[in-house]
């Protein structure tokens, strides 16, 4: 019979106890207690807080700018950069280089190694400046090459230490060509604006396909017969006309050369 008497005194104890509270809220204790609990709370946990913010910052890159590592880092991925783009400009020339030598070894012709020193594409003129000249048996007309046996130009004037090569895309250029479409089809290889080349002329009867191969056909003195020169990409003939006309492509390896090799035709040649 003890056990209802207690339930029912905590009830009463529960009840007066928050009478109490009421009575304080209202008159405005606990509040006062509870901003005071509130605010040593937050006291005691700002440097958890500034610390947690801190590391946000830095997570997200927020600090990055105001830490002296950020520029370190960019400074050391510049430099990797352009260590990289060197490496690759070395490896570029190292393999235009064997392929001049390997055509050097195969062919036989006596030539002369240039490196290109600058290059201009504008409207009046296409054409590389190389670092060989007169002192080196340079003249003009002589042929230029890139790669294993590509003309891509001729020498069109000459200093004691600098030449100027006009590329066949020129349109001052001009080239006796041969095409390879089992008649040796000849032409005249006429540059176009620096974009493309062209053979003109060409009687309807001259069978020709794309992909047909340009080579040089030797008849101009100077340059030997078998330098390849480009490759027929279209062919334009209307059926009144008694000619038809073979636009050529020039290899990839004629775009941005290096080191180019100008050959030096032998006395009697």
């Amino acid at each position: 019979m003890s056990r209802p008497r207690n339930i029912g005194n905590r009830t009463v104890t529960v009840a007066a106890v928050a009478a109490v509270l009421v009575v304080l809220h209202l008159v405005g204790v606990v509040p006062a207690v509870t901003s005071f609990i509130s605010t040593s709370l937050l006291w005691f946990a700002a440097p958890a807080y500034s610390a947690g913010v801190a590391l946000e910052e830095t997570m997200t890159g927020d600090a990055v700018s105001d830490c002296p590592c950020g520029a370190d880092i960019s400074a050391e991925l510049d430099r990797i950069r352009a260590e990289n783009a060197r490496l690759q400009s070395v490896l570029l020339e190292n393999e235009e280089l064997k392929a001049a030598l390997s055509f050097r070894e195969k062919d036989g012709d006596k030539a002369v190694l240039a490196r290109v020193v600058s290059g201009s594409t504008d409207d009046a003129f296409h054409g590389l400046v190389i670092d060989r000249g007169a002192d080196d048996g340079i003249t003009e007309g002589q042929p230029v090459i890139a790669g294993e046996g590509i003309m891509i130009g001729k020498i069109s004037s000459v200093g004691r230490t600098r030449a100027m090569v006009t590329l066949l895309t020129d349109s001052l250029s001009k080239l006796a060509v041969s095409i390879q479409n089992g008649n040796g089809t000849l032409g005249v290889l006429d540059g176009d604006r620096g974009l493309s080349m062209s053979i003109a002329l060409i009687p309807q009867n001259e069978r020709l396909s794309p992909g047909d191969a340009v080579i040089t056909s030797g008849i101009e003195p100077g340059i030997r017969r078998g330098l390849a020169v480009g490759v027929v990409e279209k062919i334009n003939m209307q059926t009144q006309d008694p000619f038809q006309t073979a636009t050529v492509s020039p290899f990839a390896v004629a775009e941005h050369p290096v080191f180019v090799q100008v050959l030096i035709a032998e006395a009697g040649v």
